[in-house]
């Protein structure tokens, strides 16, 4: 979770010596943070929409 505590949908990249956090929305730049900045809680496998 970001220092603000909230959750962000992203893309995982392990490069070199880094970790880039793709967010899925296009606007937003990318996070990148060395390997002891970041903690992954959750992954998500798969997504339920219900509508109308």
């Amino acid at each position: 979770m970001t220092p603000r505590k909230r959750a962000h949908r992203s893309c995982f990249y392990a490069e070199t010596n880094r970790i880039r956090l793709q967010q899925a929305n296009p606007e937003v730049a990318p996070l990148v943070l060395s390997p002891g900045e970041i903690q992954i809680l959750g992954v998500v496998t798969g997504l339920v929409r219900m509508g109308g």
